[in-house]
């Protein structure tokens, strides 16, 4: 194990950390909500927050396990915090150094789970006494935010420790994304490793797709859409699909993030924004059924229902094809590399040495995979066929089917 203090870090790390921030300050949107309550419940901001902040630091800190990744996130977090408030900034970077100081003192760095833990956990909690003697210092009695907590100190110390709770419980729960994350491994198996065993049956997975989107579009504007959109995230989750169902948090969180600040910087609008965030939480959460889908098993389903054999064997080739494809083009470009042919910017480079090359490999690919399936017995014309495994309805579809009326039913009358 490395524990050098003082690494390198790549272009690669320095934008994880970057994307990892920008996540964590756009989920942090909700703030504007309870500003108002800040004079009257000490910590508030906080509170909405820490679970948001201790998510995307724990994955960016397990990915990153580099002294000073913390604080990289904390300065890129306050820079954007300076436009809005320059304590805010001063906060962020000052509890970023703290941070790297105490993971520094106990674990010798983050190679430990138990130092990104603390790490993520601290960020947020140590908001709360900055605030304090910030706003008793410099604004003295004037200042709202410390009278609250000097009128109820109680209330004050338990409104922390809720704070802490809920960044550990956020750390936690990306340390958790980020482990299943690793899991899957590189973008090349990603999708592999996240096929389900025993999916939905194929077409329900197309319908459940279909009605999250659709539905989950007709009621952006209401409130119940979130609940909506949960309930099915939650039952994807319990019926197999967990590995989609975590693999597609950061994107829907990155997502999410961009759309809502877009949608706020042009409207100004909560409403509007809010609506924007469901849109796009809808179609993520409506990939999850394709996702946990290998396309085998698609191929099965169709098969089973007695498809054209045309359209089930261009379906099986056209999802198996893809990787086969990206393999194809890394091996033309090694190839352009081992002779010296230059780079793809010059037009005849890319005409004779990458795309020629590339063609005749892949209409030598396709003679290939004709052959391939000729001999194992698919035919174009109409012939008697069985399926390996037949894939049916099953009980669990219709149940699946019932809960995701309910979770409807719930967002329409909430």
């Amino acid at each position: 194990m490395n524990h050098r203090y003082l690494q390198k870090f790549q272009i690669k790390d320095v934008v994880f950390l970057a994307i990892m921030s920008a996540v964590a300050l756009a989920t942090c949107a909700v703030m504007p909500l309870v500003i108002s309550l800040q004079p009257l419940i000490f910590g508030i901001s906080q509170l909405v927050t820490a679970l948001q902040i201790g998510v995307f630091f724990a994955i960016g800190l397990y990915k990153v396990r580099k002294p000073g990744s913390l604080l990289i996130m904390a300065l890129m977090m306050g820079l954007i915090q300076l436009m809005m408030s320059p304590p805010m900034f001063l906060s962020s970077v000052l509890n970023g150094v703290l941070i790297e100081l105490i993971v520094l003192l106990l674990f010798r760095g983050y190679e430990k789970d138990a130092a990104v833990f603390v790490a993520a956990m601290l960020h947020t909690p140590l908001s709360l006494p900055f605030n304090y003697l910030y706003n008793r210092l410099v604004k003295g009695t004037d200042s709202p935010l410390a009278a609250v907590a000097d009128r109820a100190p109680l209330a004050a110390v338990g409104m922390t420790l809720a704070v802490v709770a809920v960044s550990a419980l956020g750390a936690l729960i990306g340390i958790k994304i980020a482990r299943e994350l690793k899991k899957i491994g590189s973008a090349e198996e990603m999708s592999e490793k996240l096929y389900v065993k025993n999916p939905l049956f194929p077409m329900a997975g197309i319908a459940v797709s279909v009605f999250t989107f659709a539905f989950g579009l007709a009621i952006a504007k209401s409130p119940g859409v979130f609940f909506f959109l949960g309930g099915i995230w939650l039952l994807l989750a319990l019926f197999g699909y967990l590995r989609p169902c975590l693999a597609v948090l950061p994107a829907a969180a990155l997502l999410c993030g961009i759309f809502c600040a877009l949608t706020y910087a042009i409207s100004r609008d909560a409403a509007q924004t809010s609506a924007a965030a469901a849109r796009m939480l809808a179609l993520c959460v409506a990939a999850i059924p394709g996702l946990g889908l290998a396309p085998v098993c698609l191929v099965r389903g169709f098969s089973c229902m007695r498809l054209p054999r045309v359209l089930t064997l261009a379906m099986l080739i056209t999802f198996t094809f893809f990787p086969l494809l990206r393999a194809e083009v890394r091996q033309t470009r090694e190839a352009m590399r081992t002779r010296g042919a230059g780079g793809l910017l010059n037009p005849a480079i890319l005409y004779r040495a990458f795309l020629i090359p590339l063609m005749v490999r892949l209409v030598n690919l396709s003679d290939t995979l004709a052959l391939s399936v000729e001999t194992r017995g698919f035919t174009t014309y109409p012939a008697p066929h069985t399926v390996y495994r037949p894939v049916y309805l099953q009980a669990k579809d219709g149940a699946f089917a019932a809960l995701s009326a309910l979770c409807a039913m719930g967002a329409v009358l909430l």
